[in-house]
């Protein structure tokens, strides 16, 4: 698959994962019923999130530019800011959201998203620095999501 093509995806998959995340952050899907419920789909989400991780890693590899590449880390940001609003499983049947008071800080989710912007604007400018930041800010990404339903 050709690089450029390759990078659409990922930023497809990223926005196709926040889109999911916004639906059920805005209450249009049932979050479940009990403690520990899983939604419809979030099996299936965390693989594809997982996935555009990986072809990230490989596109840095790659040394990916363009475009659609610089845009990644804006699409992973905007999972992560959907995810950061969506509501907790672990305190269902109660509607409490990763942002009500969890172990990530809202600071520090807006401190990468503005980090996530910069590099978009680094790699439009710079193939080097898309290579090599893209990759860490989308790993960040990635980490804060695992952080937000951590420390129950």
């Amino acid at each position: 698959m050709h690089r450029g093509r390759a990078s659409f995806v990922v930023v497809l998959l990223f926005c196709g994962a926040a889109v999911y995340d916004a639906v059920l952050a805005a209450g249009w899907l049932s979050p479940g019923h009990d403690p520990g419920d899983d939604t419809a789909g979030q099996v299936v989400v965390v693989v594809v999130t997982l996935v555009a991780v990986a072809m990230t890693l490989v596109l840095a590899a790659l040394r990916a530019s363009g475009l659609a590449f610089a845009l990644i880390p804006l699409a992973a940001a905007a999972w992560m800011l959907a995810h950061y609003y969506d509501f907790d499983p672990y305190y269902l049947p109660s509607r409490r959201r990763y942002a009500d008071d969890g172990l990530v800080a809202p600071l520090l989710v807006y401190v990468v998203v503005l980090a996530c912007a910069a590099v978009t604007l680094a790699s439009r400018r710079s193939q080097t620095a898309g290579a090599v930041l893209t990759p860490i800010v989308v790993f960040v990404c990635l980490v804060t999501v695992a952080l937000q339903g951590a420390g129950h």
